[in-house]
């Protein structure tokens, strides 16, 4: 494993969005309320590639470090 100990967390794999403070408990019922009850529809867009990014959680919030660009052909 190039000399690096094994995690013992499950591996979780998943794309984040958007990351921001959570909304008091009020509003934030409201705000899942509206999204449930809203259609959504995007437009084609086109992709060119893909980032592989590390996340890096702190006090002043998350950094972010590119590992590795995947160009589509």
């Amino acid at each position: 494993l190039a000399g690096l100990a094994p995690e013992h967390r499950r591996f979780m794999p998943h794309v984040t969005l958007g990351r921001f403070p959570p909304p008091p408990p009020p509003l934030a019922a409201s705000l899942e309320r509206a999204v449930a009850e809203t259609p959504f529809a995007a437009g084609p867009w086109q992709v060119r590639g893909m980032v592989l990014w590390q996340s890096h959680l702190g006090p002043k919030g998350p950094r972010y470090d590119p590992l590795a660009h995947y160009p589509f052909s």
